[in-house]
């Protein structure tokens, strides 16, 4: 739950890093207040905001570098500019929640070539893995501050990496320091857990395959150091497939395998 007062900043349920690029502006005009969302993320956001007061719920899709008039609503009185401290709750997910993604499409580790790590916990798993956002998710254990590579190209459109705290209680979830990629297709690429400062790349940013954009680490809900990878359309985690066959990939292996030619 957040506040808002005068011209207003919307924080992400995801991270609070890219605040400034997203505006929620109230106007009044013939006794009606009117809410302008203007997104300046260079990735399209699903927005919602709910206000107890109206008993109702606002959601809305902005293409990226956009505004949108999110709702209108009558106010003769002048009710809500007179109280501004109105309390409303909100979220927003990054990318096209109708996007279509290419199963043929064959991803990047999420690591540098040339480097192995244990995959710890792969898809569908009753640990963490079992919710609509991670069902198909990817956890490599890497030492701290080992590079983190773009498993697919786009533009970066959310960085957090102000988290310090880990652990295991649930308050934590909200404080794990990520990066998200937007990818062309609408989806986006979520690599989670990055240590404090661990990010190389900024928001707008394009990168290509292959590119290192972080430093792994052990920040928000997590009792150790490892990379949570996973691909969304909006806010739910699809099935990916990785290059070089490997069309399942097994907890306790590492990747590439011995075998690989990679």
């Amino acid at each position: 739950m957040r506040v808002f007062v005068c011209t207003l900043l919307l924080y992400a349920i995801w991270t609070v890093g890219n605040a400034q690029h997203i505006m929620v502006r109230p106007e009044t005009t013939d006794d009606t207040l009117a809410f302008r969302v203007q997104n300046d993320l260079p990735c399209p956001i699903t927005l919602s905001v709910s206000s107890t007061k109206l008993d109702t719920t606002f959601t809305a899709y902005l293409p990226k570098k956009k505004e949108h008039l999110l709702f209108r609503w009558p106010d003769p009185e002048g009710t809500f500019m007179t109280k501004l401290e109105q309390t409303f709750s909100y979220d927003f997910t990054l990318g096209n929640p109708n996007a279509i993604h290419d199963d043929r499409y064959e991803y990047n580790l999420p690591f540098p070539e040339g480097k192995s790590h244990v995959l710890t916990q792969g898809n569908k798993t009753d640990y963490t893995h079992n919710t609509r956002i991670s069902k198909y998710a990817f956890d490599f254990a890497m030492p701290k501050g080992s590079y983190v590579a773009a498993a697919r190209g786009g533009i970066v459109g959310f960085v957090e990496e102000s988290h310090n705290l880990s652990g295991q209680d649930i308050r934590l979830m909200e404080k794990s320091n990520r990066i998200i990629v937007c990818h062309d297709d609408g989806t986006v690429a979520v690599y989670g857990h990055l240590k404090q400062n661990g990010a190389i790349v900024e928001v707008g940013d394009r990168v290509f395959a292959g590119q290192v954009i972080g430093l792994s680490g052990n920040t928000g809900f997590s009792t150790s150091p490892h990379l949570h990878f996973t691909v969304a359309i909006g806010d739910r985690s699809i099935p990916i497939r990785f290059r070089d066959e490997y069309t399942i990939l097994y907890e306790g292996q590492s990747y590439p395998t011995d075998d690989s030619t990679n």
